[in-house]
C-alpha cells in the first residue's frame, strides 16, 4: 500500500514548518508529500525543493490548476525539480473549486478540455517527443 499526505501552506504554518513536516513524513514512512501550486498558498516549488534537499526517498507531488500556470512553466519547473531530487517529482492536474474560478474571474471556461490539453502537452514535452 502507498501512503501520501498533502501539506497546505498557510493552514499548517510557514514554509519552514512545511519543510519540517515533509522531512518528518519521510521519516515515518510516507511515500508521497503533495503540495498545491495555488496562488493563495506558499510556493510549492520552494517548499518541495527544500524538502528534496533534506530527504532521499519521499516523492514530491505538485498539484496544478492549468488555468493559473502555463504548461511551459509546469514542464520547466517539474523537470528541474525531478532532476534535482533524483527523479522524485510527480505532477497532478486538477480543477480546484468553483470558488477559485470566481476569484480568478474564469467563469464559463471549459476546464476539463483545458486539463486534457495540458496533460498531452506536458507528457509530450517531458518524454522528449
Amino acid at each position: 500500500m502507498i501512503f501520501g499526505l498533502r501539506l497546505l501552506g498557510g493552514y499548517l504554518g510557514d514554509t519552514r514548518r512545511l519543510v519540517e513536516l515533509g522531512v518528518l513524513a519521510e521519516k515515518v514512512g510516507f511515500d508521497f508529500c503533495w503540495f498545491a501550486h495555488d496562488p493563495f498558498m506558499r510556493s510549492s516549488w520552494v517548499t518541495a525543493t527544500a524538502i528534496a534537499t533534506l530527504t532521499s526517498k519521499i516523492r514530491l507531488g505538485l498539484n496544478f490548476k492549468p488555468y493559473t500556470i502555463d504548461p511551459s512553466e509546469i514542464i520547466m519547473l517539474a523537470a528541474t525539480l525531478d532532476e534535482y531530487s533524483g527523479g522524485r517529482c510527480v505532477i497532478g492536474l486538477g480543477t480546484h473549486s468553483d470558488l477559485m474560478f470566481k476569484w480568478l474571474g474564469l467563469g464559463g471556461k471549459r476546464i476539463i478540455p483545458l486539463i486534457r490539453e495540458n496533460v498531452l502537452l506536458i507528457r509530450q514535452a517531458l518524454s522528449g517527443a
